[in-house]
């Protein structure tokens, strides 16, 4: 618990900045994509030091010159993040908190991610689901979730579909939102027929 205290007091500064930069960036261009941008960007850079633990390691290893892993990082990025987002890497990288990224990059998502309303919902089914059926599926999720999910940026592509395949809900789905868990399969309806009949399943 401490660790974690400590690592989020860590974070939270620098994660703050970044987001503020975003929102500054927003508000002066009227371009969302901008605040996108930066996002897709973080999730992109996390993605890559989790798939390459070699450059993870390279980075938090304190005996490495900060010349050296920002040369490194040029060449691993090749420009495939925004100018914004390599600016703040070598920031981190200067103040010695490259270490700290991934609570920095998750602090970060969480707070960008409340802004754009982008909700991640899991879904569990027994067949996948086809195009038609998930944009059904996003739009019952939206109005789920009520007026809250408003603009400026809200669309339906704002729902991020986790589609994952369980044959033991036997048909049906089951919906994940948060911490609520909607559960519309036919092994509940079957549990719950049981309960009033008195029957094992």
């Amino acid at each position: 618990m401490t660790n974690k205290l400590s690592s989020l007091k860590i974070a939270d500064p620098y994660a703050e900045a970044f987001f503020q930069l975003g929102l500054d960036l927003y508000i002066k261009t009227n371009n969302p994509d901008i605040f996108y941008k930066l996002i897709f960007d973080i999730q992109d850079f996390l993605e890559l030091l989790s798939q390459t633990p070699e450059l993870d390691n390279f980075l938090k290893n304190p005996l490495n010159t900060t010349t050296l892993k920002k040369n490194i990082l040029e060449k691993v990025l090749e420009n495939k993040l925004s100018l914004y987002t390599i600016n703040f890497l070598n920031l981190l990288i200067d103040k010695k908190r490259i270490n700290s990224i991934e609570s920095i990059g998750k602090r970060f998502l969480d707070k960008a991610y409340e802004f754009v309303c982008i909700k991640f919902v899991e879904v569990w089914s027994t067949i996948e689901l086809n195009q038609k059926q998930q944009e059904v599926l996003i739009q019952k999720i939206t109005s789920i979730l009520g007026p809250s999910f408003t603009e400026p940026f809200v669309q339906s592509s704002n729902i991020q579909l986790s589609l994952i395949i369980d044959k033991k809900i036997l048909g049906g789905l089951v919906i994940k939102i948060d911490s609520k868990v909607i559960d519309l399969s036919l092994r509940s309806e079957l549990q719950r027929l049981s309960k009033e009949l008195n029957v094992v399943i």
